[in-house]
């Protein structure tokens, strides 16, 4: 398991990439899955994401940008792509763990960032639950309009990590938060009986799904999966096959290989593209970062030659943390927090076409 330092600090630069930069078109719900070929016609899969095109790297926004809250540890947070724009949710904080605030961009190629207030449009100090911390890690609206947060708490105590869910009228808030947390860790000896932490929802036609972290009593983090009618209540994922008193309660989606990401999965960011669910995914070495890909969000099949993203591939040579994605016109934006214990910063690193070539 990977926690942040304390004293993690986060900034917000932008990177671009000039020869696979492209204009999204207005695309207000994610398109439908593709089916992938036979297995009689094994495709190649081939995800090149870069950091660089033929230009320098652009940056877009420094240090402190809204105020005393975000002039120090900044994280990409929650992303969505709605009514033809990019929207950003980015957590800022300066203790951690401890308050945390919550700032709102928006952004019409992915590329170029703009800030919509100075002012946090939510923060820790909303959640009676957070003790202190949050992060919002997952954003969507609803069809009549509502808008919706998904968070994880944090904690310095052996009190155990929580998600829940905020929601508004309009992104700039206000927001209320539900007054109990939508999904809690399991039973005792359960694969997630510890923590669960780092939500990604993602809409499908049948109602929303979310992956997330899990972590036993060992330390050692499997991504889950839990389905909603609704955006309110949630069930875990359970293969009923499944009797021992780890996977009882509920299964995990995806576990370790015992290779590239030696015991740990974590954090994962799903998407759903014409490649199917396209997740993101760290390993215990957190600098390392997995693909694997789904046509049903339960059976994943991980990339052979994982991972895909190392410290290596930085434009830095530094650590990386949280991280978000979007898939917007045949692109996925892949944003990276990068740095150092004392300060980090974001860069965008972006694969465009189909990952099954």
């Amino acid at each position: 398991m990977h926690i942040r330092n304390f004293t993690l600090l986060f900034s917000i630069l932008t990177f671009t990439l000039a020869a696979c930069r492209a204009t999204p078109a207005a695309t207000p719900t994610q398109p439908p899955p593709t089916p992938l070929p036979s297995p009689t016609e094994v495709p190649v899969l081939s995800p090149d994401f870069k950091f660089f095109g033929d230009d320098p790297a652009i940056p877009i926004i420094a240090n402190g940008l809204s105020g005393d809250w975000d002039s120090r540890y900044i994280n990409p947070g929650a992303l969505l792509y709605h009514n033809g724009k990019f929207h950003m949710f980015r957590n800022g904080f300066v203790t951690w763990p401890g308050f945390v605030a919550v700032g709102y961009m928006t952004s019409e190629d992915g590329y170029k960032w703009n800030l919509v207030q100075d002012e946090p449009v939510f923060t820790s100090n909303e959640v009676p639950f957070a003790n202190p911390a949050m992060l919002v890690t997952s954003a969507f609206v609803m069809e009549d309009g509502t808008w919706v947060f998904i968070f994880s708490t944090f904690t310095n105590s052996r009190t155990q990590s929580v998600i829940g869910r905020a929601t508004a009228s309009s992104p700039l808030g206000p927001w209320t938060v539900d007054p109990e947390p939508i999904l809690l860790p399991g039973g005792e000896g359960a694969w997630d009986e510890n923590n669960v932490r780092w939500p990604n929802v993602v809409e499908t036609k049948d109602g929303y799904v979310m992956f997330y972290s899990g972590q036993d009593s060992n330390n050692i983090f499997r991504i889950g999966r839990a389905t909603s009618p609704d955006g309110v209540t949630w069930m875990k994922y359970d293969d009923p096959a499944t009797t021992e008193d780890l996977y009882a309660e509920s299964d995990p989606v995806l576990s370790s290989s015992g290779k590239w990401d030696v015991r740990n999965v974590d954090r994962p960011i799903v998407q759903l593209t014409p490649d199917g669910y396209v997740m993101i995914y760290a390993g215990s070495i957190i600098a390392r970062r997995g693909l694997a890909t789904s046509q049903d969000g339960i059976l994943w099949e991980p990339y052979e030659n994982n991972p895909i993203i190392t410290n290596e591939d930085f434009p830095v040579p530094n650590n990386t943390w949280d991280t978000a994605m979007l898939y917007v016109d045949g692109t996925y934006f892949y944003y990276m927090e990068i740095g150092t214990l004392t300060a980090t910063n974001i860069y965008l690193t972006t694969h465009t076409g189909l990952l099954f070539r």
